[in-house]
């Protein structure tokens, strides 16, 4: 009932009123501000409260009304919209690789310090594949953590080789404290998603900020690996 009077009244009026948002802790805090800067700036009389946490909530339980996620989707009565592939790097600083040596190929990383990200378990194996060629490796530490950004320093530190979302690393391949190795590798592809109720009945304000969030998001999804070849690489582009 609230759904369908928020619905109507939200269609004649401008934009106004709550809205909650869940995502993840590293998404929220490196991505989010912009396009939410943006949004509040055309749309000031509306209000958003942010719910920053890596687990796994209840929209409807908990009365959210977007829920941005990193995974892939169980079968669940939500709506959802697939936004952009999230690309991720294997990736190490100039002086680990220069003490311990790049690695050529996924295999050899067993010889190195993998430093295990994961949501689900302690060790989650990494699966690379390249033209018909498959390898799994598995995580040995020092270090395993369910958010990426405490991996960042250590990596840049030289305590070892970590696979990260590109965006989570983004500012510091950008400036070559990380690099990627492994880049002719794939590795399986994680998707952002945006969730909502299955009530298709939601305010103007609502799906206006739905829209605006698979807008902007896409370019914030994208590889940093494109933009490392571009600066270091440039004939890689050309070909």
């Amino acid at each position: 009932a609230t759904a369908a009077t928020e619905a109507a009244r939200g269609d004649r009026l401008d934009l106004a009123g709550p809205i909650r948002l869940a995502a993840p802790m590293s998404f929220g805090i490196k991505v989010l501000g912009p396009p939410l800067a943006l949004f509040l700036d055309r749309h000031p009389a509306v209000e958003i409260e942010v719910l920053l946490s890596d687990a796994r909530n209840d929209p409807i339980a908990e009365g959210i009304d977007l829920t941005l996620r990193i995974a892939p989707l169980a079968d669940s009565s939500l709506l959802a919209r697939t936004i952009a592939p999230v690309a991720a790097s294997v990736v190490a600083s100039p002086d680990y690789l220069a003490k311990h040596g790049t690695p050529k190929h996924p295999l050899e990383l067993a010889g190195h310090r993998l430093i295990g990200y994961g949501h689900r378990q302690r060790a989650m194996p990494l699966h690379f594949h390249r033209k018909g060629e498959e390898a799994t490796v598995l995580p040995t530490g020092p270090l395993f953590t369910n958010n990426g950004d405490i991996a960042v320093p250590l990596i840049v530190a030289g305590v070892g080789i970590a696979v990260l979302p590109d965006f989570i690393a983004a500012g510091e391949l950008a400036s070559g404290a990380v690099v990627p190795i492994l880049t002719d590798w794939s590795l399986p592809q994680s998707h952002l998603h945006l969730l909502s109720p299955p009530s298709r009945l939601r305010p103007a304000r609502v799906r206006a900020l739905s829209d605006h969030l698979v807008d902007t998001l896409k370019v914030s999804c994208t590889g940093a690996h494109e933009q490392f070849v571009l600066r270091h690489h440039p004939a890689e582009i050309a070909l």
